[in-house]
């Protein structure tokens, strides 16, 4: 039985200490780009970003939705009579991932929504307003003036 899997995704970002997005660098070959990894930094004297720093703490509560996940997605596809465990066991990552995927593109979707409408006022899209709105009214509720949006701030001393 084929297992079919979606590739591992890097979204780590990092920047030079001028505050130069540096997410990505040249193929060995030079005729292409690929994701900036930790070597690359460390190499190149590159910042990471906030959430690549955050990266590194436990979420315990997310590790623990991602095992529900699992179970959950195990007790509605039971294993076939047939299929090795090891087989099952990775057909039931793979399927509960799905979830984690979707969420995490529902929150991408949302940050995406909330920064439009910082930025120029732009109402959300239908399939996310009912989080991206509350938000939204609350940022006008309170009168506040954004200055900005995804700000890139680096201290050479500190990174």
């Amino acid at each position: 039985m084929a297992i079919i899997t979606r590739p591992k995704t890097d979204s780590s970002h990092w920047y030079t200490l001028e505050g130069k997005p540096m997410h990505t660098v040249p193929t060995a070959d030079g005729k292409d780009t690929r994701p900036t990894n930790v070597r690359d930094a460390r190499k190149l004297h590159l910042a990471p970003s906030v959430t690549n720093v955050l990266g590194v703490l436990a979420k315990e509560q997310l590790a623990t939705w991602k095992v529900n996940q699992a179970i959950l997605c195990s007790l509605v596809n039971p294993k076939g009579q047939q299929e090795p465990e090891d087989s099952y066991c990775k057909r039931i990552s793979s399927m509960s991932m799905e979830q984690v995927f979707d969420a995490a593109a529902l929150g991408s979707s949302i940050h995406a929504g909330i920064e439009m409408f910082l930025k120029d006022g732009s109402e959300p899209e239908e399939q996310i307003a009912p989080y991206v709105k509350p938000v939204t009214d609350w940022i006008l509720s309170k009168s506040l003036k954004v200055h900005a949006c995804e700000k890139i701030l680096v201290d050479a001393k500190y990174g």
